[in-house]
C-alpha cells in the first residue's frame, strides 16, 4: 500500500491543536505518520505534542516562517506517496483521507484532492465550502485540507517561499494545472472548521493578498492578463489605501510591481496560454468530474 502522511502547520493554537490530532488518529485509513510543523508558538504547543502524542513527529522552528514556508517544511519532512495538510484548527470525519486517497489512487492525473469544508461556529454548522454537492474539477484548493501527490510536488515545487501567507495556493494550483494535473473537490471527504482567533486580521489578510496576487501575475499569468491584473492589483491597494487613510497597502503594491520588475528574468516562468485559458474556465465554471 502507498504510505499516507498528515502534516499540520500551527502558530500558538495548542487547544484546538488536540482535537485536530486526534482526527487524525480516527481515521479509517491507516496513517503511516504525522508531523507537526510549529512556526514557533510561544504556548505549551511543543509540551502538547511532545508529552500527548508521542506517535508525532514534532518539528519545532526558530522562526514564524508564515504557513506557506511553514508546509514546504513539512513537505520535505512527510515521506508519504500522499499528504493530507490539515489546518491546527480543524479536524477531519473519519472517512475523509480515505475518500481523499480512493480517487489519487484510481487516477494519476490528479494532484490534489480538496475535501468538503464545513465552517463551524459555538457547535453549529454555519457554511458549507464549496457549496457543490457533486465531485468536481477545480482551478484552485484550500491548502488545510487537501490530499497532494507527493511526485506532482517533486515535479513542479512547492508554494513560493516569499508568501508569507495569502494566494499560495493560487501560484500552486496554476503550476499544476500547468503540469497537465487536475485539481478535485471531494464533497464525501469532509473536514471541520472552526476559525481560531489567534493569528487573523482581516486588514493583513488583504495587504497579502493583494501584494502575492501581484507576484502571482508576474510570476504566471501569459501577456497581456498579467498586465491587466497588475493593474488592477494596484487600484484596489489605492482605493483601499484611501478609504483607510493609510497608504501602506498601496506602498507595498508599488514596492511589489518594482521589485517583480527587477527580477523578471528570474521569477517568470508562466504557464502557456491554452492552460492558462483552462484554468481561468474552470475558475469561473468548475466542472463534474467523472474520476
Amino acid at each position: 500500500m502507498p504510505k499516507i502522511s498528515v502534516m499540520i502547520v500551527t502558530y500558538n493554537r495548542e487547544e484546538p491543536l488536540h482535537r485536530c490530532i486526534q482526527s487524525v488518529l480516527e481515521q479509517t485509513m491507516t496513517v503511516d505518520e504525522i508531523v507537526v510543523v510549529d512556526n514557533n508558538s510561544s504556548d505549551n504547543t511543543r509540551d502538547v505534542v511532545r508529552n500527548e502524542y508521542p506517535m508525532v513527529h514534532y518539528l519545532g522552528l526558530e522562526e514564524n516562517l508564515g504557513c506557506p514556508s511553514g508546509r514546504n517544511v513539512g513537505f520535505k519532512k512527510c515521506t508519504g506517496d500522499f499528504v493530507y495538510c490539515l489546518d491546527d484548527d480543524g479536524w477531519l470525519e473519519p472517512e475523509a483521507i480515505e475518500r481523499a486517497f480512493e480517487i489519487l489512487d484510481r487516477d494519476s492525473s490528479v494532484a490534489i484532492v480538496q475535501s468538503r469544508i464545513n465552517e463551524m461556529e459555538e457547535g453549529q454548522l454555519v457554511k458549507v465550502r464549496p457549496k457543490y454537492t457533486e465531485r468536481m474539477e477545480l482551478a484552485h484548493f484550500s491548502g488545510g485540507c487537501s490530499m497532494f501527490r507527493a511526485s506532482v510536488l517533486e515535479q513542479v515545487g512547492l508554494y513560493p517561499d516569499d508568501f508569507f501567507r495569502q494566494a499560495e495556493e493560487e501560484d500552486l494550483s496554476l503550476r499544476i494545472i500547468g503540469a497537465g494535473y487536475k485539481i478535485i473537490f471531494e464533497p464525501q471527504s469532509m473536514m471541520y472548521h472552526a476559525a481560531f482567533p489567534i493569528g487573523r486580521c482581516s486588514s493583513l489578510i488583504y495587504r497579502y493578498t493583494l501584494v502575492n496576487s501581484t507576484k502571482i501575475a508576474f510570476r504566471r499569468w501569459p501577456f497581456p492578463y498579467s498586465l491587466g491584473r497588475i493593474a488592477k492589483m494596484l487600484i484596489y491597494s489605492i482605493s483601499y489605501s484611501v478609504k483607510n487613510r493609510s497608504f501602506d497597502v498601496a506602498a507595498k503594491v508599488l514596492l511589489t510591481i518594482i521589485g517583480e520588475m527587477r527580477n523578471l528574468r528570474s521569477t517568470r516562468v508562466v504557464i502557456d496560454k491554452e492552460k492558462f485559458n483552462k484554468y481561468k474556465t474552470l475558475k469561473n465554471n468548475p466542472v463534474v468530474s467523472n474520476v
